[in-house]
Order: C-alpha cells, then sequence, then structure tokens
C-alpha cells in the first residue's frame, strides 16, 4: 500500500483503553470502526478531543495512509462524522444493527448446547426421542436465554457497567 489514501466510513464501535504515550506530548490510539481497528496519531490532547467528538456510534469517514515504517495510521485531521446513508450504501447495514442478530445466535448455540446435554442423557436411558419437541425445546430455551441477556443487559446498564 505505498503512498495510497484508503478512506474508510463505518461506526465506531470503541477506543483502546488508554492512548500509548511517545516523547513531546504526543501519542496514539486505536479506533474501532466496525470491527476493524484504525491508529491514530497525534498529540494526547488532540487524540482525546477525537474520543470526545466522536464517541461509540457516531458514524464517521477517515483517511488512512501508510507511514515510512509500513505501518498504516489515521492521517491527521480527517476525521469527519458523516451521515449513515454515506458509510451504508443500500443494503449495508452498520454493526450494531446486527448485535442483536449475534446475540439471538450466541443464545441459540448455548440453548443447542444445553440440549444436545439433554439428548445424550435421554439417549443414556434409553427413552424415545421427538424431533419436533427437541427443535421447539431448543427454540424455547434460546429465547428465554436472550430475555435473560437482555434483561442482565439493562441491569448493567443502569448501574453504569455495561
Amino acid at each position: 500500500m505505498p503512498e495510497e489514501t484508503v478512506i474508510i466510513k463505518g461506526e465506531v464501535e470503541g477506543y483502546s483503553r488508554q492512548p500509548k504515550k511517545f516523547q513531546g506530548g504526543r501519542g496514539s490510539i486505536g479506533m474501532k470502526i466496525d470491527g476493524e481497528w484504525h491508529n491514530i496519531l497525534g498529540k494526547l490532547t488532540d487524540i482525546a478531543q477525537i474520543q470526545r467528538d466522536f464517541p461509540k456510534g457516531t458514524i464517521v469517514q477517515l483517511a488512512e495512509k501508510q507511514n515510512e515504517r509500513g505501518y498504516v495510521d489515521v492521517i491527521e485531521g480527517s476525521v469527519k462524522k458523516i451521515e449513515k446513508e454515506q458509510a451504508y450504501p443500500e443494503g449495508k447495514k452498520p454493526i450494531s444493527d446486527d448485535r442483536k442478530d449475534r446475540d439471538f445466535v450466541s443464545c441459540f448455540m448455548a440453548a443447542v448446547d444445553i440440549q444436545i446435554k439433554v439428548i445424550e442423557d435421554k439417549l443414556i436411558r434409553s427413552e424415545k426421542l421427538e424431533r419436533a419437541k427437541c427443535s421447539k425445546e431448543i427454540l424455547e430455551q434460546a429465547q428465554q436465554l436472550y430475555l435473560d441477556f437482555q434483561k442482565g443487559k439493562e441491569d448493567l446498564k443502569q448501574e453504569g457497567k455495561w
């Protein structure tokens, strides 16, 4: 990627915990956009301002370029807020829109794991298995796990721990 500038558009998912500090009051911090990390270099005060100006959930555009050492860095001053439609042409969704789906899939996978143990136990006891009943139990368990997960998440948000 020599001398090539790449434009990135997407939703800010978060930042690395603390900026890495360099000499002269400069530093770097990672900004996660749609599952990918991007390295922001600059004055520590500017980095702190970027975190305030573009909090988690903000739709942004930035430009990146490879530096002399071969690392790809965000070009200073290139981060700007844009509209969702600019970042996500029709058919593409921000990663946060997929979170509910991913949460449910995680709960569904857990329910399948639980049901596998139940089926193994029934097989050991030589009980008759009914496919429709097993499928219904998996779905019911997934739905309950999802509801419990969402309630737990809301409780943690109210406590300021999420």
